[in-house]
């Protein structure tokens, strides 16, 4: 109740003070006011001042930029660079596969690396790349003519007076093709007219019932050899006149014994006695050494090399079984040739023997 008389009798008092000085006071406060505003914003300029001038620059623009247009990626630099890196890739894979893997492609380039005796070439058709009976399958093929070429040379090989000839067949290594020139020069005889026996020696893994469409269940060398039968009793005829074939039978754990066996006689002196030609399917011989036992009884000793096949290994095998064994008559055959690689008679042989045939007929 004090408070607010006293504040009753302030206001009075303030009433009583004039219009004109009451105005005069609220322009000196605003200018107070004022005044104190304008002081601090002059200080803050100060500040912002010194403070500017107190920033240094650590660089320093020599020459402005330029536009130059894109500097990256540099697209020639790119393509002549790995055109670069391309060329000495490729001449890499040239020097590896001339150094570890160069292979033979025809019978000429094989002349040219060795000097044992090369008995002929076997050419290529992807037509008897599962057949093994090439010249039953087209008889006026390139292939066919070249088998006949290998006949005719045998022939020359060992003329000892119309006795029987023993052809022992090898190779390096599995899959060049022995089997398929075994059956081949076989049917080839026969066709001939001469009796043919080819036996399967490759005891370890036989391939010369499949390439004639025979079965190897049957008992049959592997019998002869442990005493259990004779030749005669196994002898199987074929579908090819005058080819007859004494398959290697059931399996046998010590094949490589049984070669050596008494009873091996038997069946050579059986074949001399009934036969024209014997034709000895063996093993390879980087793998097994029968073939080099029974080069002893061959007449003539055939070393099958293939051309998709690197050559260097296959040659000096050859080279040494001939140096250190000397086997009869040793020679080489090259097979898979193709044609392109061939001489010309060779590729033009197919389409002249079929003109011949339509002018006969």
């Amino acid at each position: 109740m004090a408070l607010k008389n006293q504040i009753a009798r302030f206001e009075v008092k303030i009433s009583s003070i004039p219009i004109k000085q009451r105005e005069l006071l609220n322009i000196e406060r605003n200018l107070e006011v004022n005044q104190k505003m304008y002081s601090f914003l002059l200080q803050k300029k100060a500040e912002n001042t010194i403070a500017r001038a107190g920033i240094v620059p650590q660089s320093k623009i020599i020459e402005s930029a330029l536009s130059l247009g894109i500097v990256k990626p540099n697209k020639t630099k790119i393509t002549y660079t790995f055109i670069g890196i391309g060329f000495l890739i490729s001449l890499l894979i040239v020097f590896i596969r001339i150094s570890f893997y160069e292979t033979v492609e025809t019978l000429d380039e094989l002349k040219q690396k060795t000097a044992l005796t090369i008995l002929g070439e076997v050419m290529y058709a992807d037509s008897f790349a599962n057949v093994d009976k090439a010249i039953n399958e087209d008889p006026r093929s390139a292939v066919t003519e070249s088998f006949r070429t290998l006949r005719t040379n045998l022939q020359f090989m060992n003329n000892t007076d119309n006795n029987c000839q023993v052809y022992l067949l090898t190779s390096n290594h599995p899959s060049e093709g022995k089997t398929f020139c075994a059956v081949n020069i076989g049917a080839l005889l026969a066709k001939g007219g001469r009796k043919v026996l080819i036996l399967e020696l490759d005891l370890h893994k036989p391939r010369v019932y499949k390439a004639l469409g025979l079965s190897n269940e049957k008992p049959g060398i592997t019998s002869i050899l442990v005493g259990k039968g004779k030749p005669e009793d196994y002898i199987i005829h074929t579908e090819v006149e005058n080819l007859d074939v004494l398959l290697s039978g059931t399996a046998a754990p010590n094949a490589s014994e049984l070669i050596l066996s008494k009873n091996m006689k038997e069946i050579i002196d059986f074949g001399k006695s009934n036969y024209d030609y014997i034709i000895i399917d063996t093993p390879p011989v980087s793998l097994i050494s029968d073939a080099i036992v029974m080069m002893q009884i061959a007449d003539v000793n055939i070393f099958v090399l293939n051309t998709k096949y690197p050559f260097r290994d296959s040659l000096n095998s050859a080279q040494d079984i001939f140096k250190t064994h000397n086997p009869r008559n040793f020679c080489l055959v090259l097979n898979s040739v193709k044609k392109v690689k061939s001489n010309y008679y060779y590729r033009k042989y197919g389409a002249s023997y079929k003109a011949y045939s339509d002018i006969k007929s």
